[in-house]
């Protein structure tokens, strides 16, 4: 066994020496392909995570009752809480929804001064949400506790939020898909390209009786280099490639929520390293299984 994957390693180093031109092209279009399938991965990811920080800012303001005290107020923070589509609640006096109005206000703040004696602000009860499709839900729930004045959220707003992010989430899913379908069929073709242009020497092996498993070996090892090393320089590239957008995107829009290239980053590298390397060698394996067919029949 040793013996043959020593043959078949050796053959396979032999065989790319030999035809450098075509490797160079395989690989290469192992590299082409799989940059272009990670970094719309990285793009889909990043749709999401912008996708999910907007769903985050969806919240529900639930206005109290002048005479609620603030020890009510926290009975029913509990009992929303108590919600599984409640993510948490918080309590804003009427001192902080003054000073919240102040700073909106900015230049023109002393409009508010005659307030600070008789403020007419309600108090209020923030509430984030796990599921912000749920925001009605919860909103109808908190209009039926005892000591609620008003409840607030922009329904039409979070509709048209979900829709986006919705179509944005398919979009980018969709996107990945189709790319990764075509980046398999490119990178198997170009693969199968390498065996087709050295059919006359499987032809020949095949002609003093070497068994299919040994005229397989080689280029099945070729494929898993060439898958190997194409898919190593896509994933530096897009490693190096998104550290540098990263910082750019950071450096002009600091608030907007992008994939850190930490872990997740290494993941899709880790992916694009063993889809390139399988697919090469899948691409060697169909290709000479299809010409041993042709040649046994």
């Amino acid at each position: 066994m040793m013996g043959l994957f020593a043959h078949a390693l050796k053959e396979a180093v032999v065989g790319i020496r030999r035809n450098v031109l075509m490797s160079v092209i395989a690989a290469s279009t192992v590299a082409l392909c799989l940059f272009m399938l990670g970094s719309t991965i990285l793009l889909s990811m990043n749709i999401q995570k912008v996708a999910g920080a907007l769903e985050d800012q969806v919240e529900v303001a639930i206005y109290l009752k002048g005479d609620v005290q603030e020890s009510r107020a926290r009975q029913l923070m509990a009992t929303l809480e108590g919600r599984d589509d409640v993510r948490g609640t918080r309590f804003v006096s009427r001192q902080e929804a003054l000073e919240r109005l102040r700073r909106q206000l900015g230049d023109q703040q002393g409009l508010l001064d005659g307030l600070a004696q008789m403020n007419p602000l309600p108090a209020s009860i923030e509430v984030s949400l796990v599921w912000p499709e749920r925001a009605g839900e919860v909103a109808a729930f908190a209009a039926g506790l005892p000591g609620v004045e008003e409840v607030v959220y922009a329904r039409g707003v979070v509709e048209r939020l979900l829709a986006i992010t919705g179509l944005f989430r398919l979009g980018g899913f969709g996107l990945v898909l189709a790319l990764a379908v075509a980046t398999c069929f490119l990178v198997a073709n170009t693969i199968r390209l390498t065996v087709f242009a050295r059919r006359h020497q499987i032809a020949i092996m095949r002609l003093v009786g070497a068994t299919d498993a040994f005229i397989r070996g080689p280029f099945t090892l070729e494929g898993v280099f060439l898958g190997l090393v194409g898919s190593t320089l896509a994933a530096i590239a897009v490693q190096q490639g998104y550290y540098r957008l990263v910082s750019a995107i950071t450096a002009t829009i600091p608030f907007l929520p992008l994939v850190p290239p930490g872990d997740e980053l290494a993941g899709v590298l880790r992916l694009l390293v063993v889809a390139g390397t399988c697919i090469g060698a899948l691409g060697s394996v169909i290709a000479v299984r299809r010409f041993l067919n042709v040649q046994g029949g």
